[in-house]
């Protein structure tokens, strides 16, 4: 209960200090599901700033409501363009909240970073309007189910504060709680010692941020916090709620001396406590522990560690929020991303209004080029057709061709099991399917056809012994044959073939090295100039240059784990799907 009431402060006071701080502080990540709690939350924030405008929307709003877009009905009486108010300039002095931020594409976090950076908007397709002012704070509202579902980085490092609701009881946040409506001083005013501030910048430099802002967030914060208690000068205490409000909702000990002994010292004389407390406090503050707390706090907020993969893998840039598939190039369905003077695919027709707001602009120019008396008859050319852009994610198939063969084929394969059994369980997120293959003896099977079924994952999966010969071969001649089929479905392959890369099995089943290294090399060639990716796992003791060749020859990323286990396969896996 004591975690839900200290989470419960924290939101209400991270509250308190955009009320005062406004857009300067950039805004709160507020990581909570749709309930009674967020909405509670909501409803007092808004009643504390309610004399300021409130915009929300959701990550799939159009470029054009969020910048301004031409306003087509002034533009036609008229006669020249009228822009019409975006989002983000009606937003000017308030609070925007966006709903499932951790949905957002890199566009939309482009546009609000540079509005937040600027402090204003403007509309880059009509670019002879004036910048229009945009300060605001932004409340990014965070539903994300686990850690692959995060806040986009451009916008998390502009919000100073971080508000948890997870942990908070409906009957917590249903308590009453007294929130002045100001600080008794100026948080301007508040002061602070060049010791907290090293040790704030040291600590926030230690634990790893490339980004200057933390510093900030850490000084600005210290400081309001110690003018909501009336304080003129940060202390130890105000730096350490200020720590936990920047770096997250994380348990830290906040630092307490401890007497010499178990007998606590005499009060001194009420006329003597205040001139002896001013003289003890320079004494009181352990900067080393300070640092510790920032340390502690950062370690506590990062939940994985990224993998490792060698230079030039395609997933070693891979973005921390779940993504789907890959996207589409002319998709006749899925999301609008914008509009296109060619069409997007054969037979795309126009979009009506966004061709009149290209063509309105010009039609008092044209009149006149024709000689002709203004009229209601409009003049719509062919540069002036507009063609809406769709943007469509197909869904993945994962296949796996595991090498059965040999001693360690059993824990090879219990290694692919477990890692399929962890993708499965989260195809609710990212809706993918997986498939197996297991090589050994003469032939590979097919262990697992593409499904989304654990229950029928497991038992599919049980059924092969292993040890014997190596067919890659034959599993390569599988996997075209199954990646095929997976693309003509409109899905989007990934293939894992796990095997150190010797064959000794030939595509007709003779023990014929020289044969079996031909075949591989010609289905190597097939496989290679299918539009995928493909992932090729050394699963040798020590990294084999064989093991490079064979993967060179698909064009493959090659990974070396010699130790591997279902969790590191699963996770690599993951780290691809997530950057296409």
């Amino acid at each position: 209960m004591a975690e839900s009431e200290t989470a419960w402060e924290d939101a209400l006071l991270a509250m308190r200090i955009v009320a005062i701080a406004r857009h300067r502080i950039g805004g709160i990540h507020l990581r909570a599901r749709a309930g009674p709690v967020r909405d509670m939350w909501l409803k007092r924030f808004q009643d504390l700033l309610n004399d300021v405008p409130h915009v929300r929307f959701s990550p799939d709003i159009d470029e054009g409501r969020l910048l301004g877009d031409l306003d087509l009905s002034r533009t036609l009486t008229e006669g020249k363009p009228v822009m019409a108010e975006g989002l983000l300039a009606r937003a000017d002095g308030g609070i925007i909240l966006l709903a499932m931020a951790e949905r957002a594409e890199p566009t939309l976090c482009g546009i609000l970073a540079g509005a937040m950076d600027t402090r204003t908007v403007q509309a880059e397709r009509m670019a002879q309007t004036a910048p229009a002012p945009a300060r605001f704070a932004l409340i990014a509202l965070d539903e994300g189910v686990d850690e692959t579902e995060n806040l986009p980085a451009a916008l998390s490092d502009r919000l100073a504060l971080r508000v948890d609701l997870s942990a908070v009881s409906y009957r917590i946040a249903q308590g009453e709680l007294e929130i002045p409506d100001a600080p008794p001083i100026a948080a301007d005013s508040v002061t602070i010692p060049d010791a907290i501030l090293n040790a704030l910048a040291t600590a926030a430099q230690q634990a790893g941020w490339e980004s200057i802002r933390p510093v900030i967030w850490l000084s600005m914060v210290s400081r309001i916090v110690a003018a909501l208690e009336g304080a003129t000068e940060v202390e130890p205490l105000h730096a350490s709620r200020a720590i936990r409000l920047v770096f997250g909702p994380v348990t830290v000990s906040e630092y307490e001396d401890e007497p010499a002994d178990d007998t606590p010292p005499p009060p001194p004389p009420p006329d003597e406590q205040q001139e002896d407390r001013d003289e003890s406090e320079p004494s009181e503050i352990d900067f080393e522990a300070l640092k510790d707390m920032l340390i502690a706090a950062e370690a506590a907020r990062t939940m994985t560690l990224p993998i490792i993969l060698p230079a030039g893998a395609a997933g070693a840039n891979a973005r921390g929020s779940g993504k789907a598939g890959a996207q589409k190039d002319q998709a006749r369905r899925g999301r609008p991303i914008g509009f296109s003077t060619r069409p997007p695919h054969p037979g795309a027709k126009p979009h009506i209004l966004a061709t009149l707001r290209a063509a309105a602009p010009w039609q008092k120019i044209r009149q006149r080029e024709r000689g002709e008396t203004p009229s209601g008859r409009l003049d719509i050319r062919p540069s002036d057709f507009r063609y809406r852009r769709l943007k469509d994610r197909t869904e993945s198939t994962v296949i796996f061709a595991v090498d059965a063969s040999g001693s360690t084929a059993l824990a090879r394969l219990g290694e692919a099991k477990g890692a399929v059994e962890m993708l499965l369980s989260e195809c609710y997120v990212r809706r993918d399917s997986v498939a197996v293959i297991a090589f050994r003896g003469l032939e590979a099977d097919v262990l697992l056809e593409p499904t989304r079924s654990l229950v029928k994952a497991k038992r599919s999966l049980g059924r092969l012994p292993g040890g014997g010969p190596t067919p890659l071969a034959s599993a390569m001649a599988k996997a075209l044959e199954m990646t095929a089929r997976v693309m003509r479905e409109g899905q989007t392959p990934l293939l894992v073939i796990m095997t150190d890369g010797n064959a000794n099995i030939a595509l007709d089943g003779s023990m014929n090295r020289e044969q079996a290294r031909e075949d591989v090399t010609a289905l190597a060639r097939q496989l290679a100039v299918l539009p995928m990716q493909i992932i090729m796992i050394d699963i040798s003791a020590r990294p084999r240059e064989s093991a490079r060749t064979f993967a060179a020859s698909l064009r493959a990323d090659y990974v070396a784990l010699p130790r591997t286990d279902a969790k590191s396969v699963s996770k690599l896996v993951s780290t691809y799907l997530q950057d296409r």
